[in-house]
């Protein structure tokens, strides 16, 4: 343990032990990580849906198309 202790102590830079090196990357890390979630739960809220799901009464056809252009893209009726 005590060896530990000197190791984490060694100056590496500029006054800087390995300790604080090490502590520096793991709260980087950290933070990087919070930080990608947080974007992705704001892009996934903002994203809007223009598909919606639609059953052909024509050909059964079953399956997402667009919100304002409602068209079955197996047999081209307006749905």
């Amino acid at each position: 343990m005590e060896e530990l202790q000197r190791f984490l102590d060694q100056i590496v830079y500029n006054g800087y032990r390995i300790r604080d090196v090490a502590l520096g990357i793991v709260l980087a890390g950290i933070f990087i990580i919070l930080l990608r979630k947080l974007l992705h739960a704001i892009k996934a809220s903002k994203e809007p849906k223009y598909n919606i799901k639609i059953k052909c009464p024509k050909c059964g056809w079953e399956g997402e198309v667009g919100k304002y252009v409602r068209i079955c893209p197996r047999c081209g009726r307006k749905a």
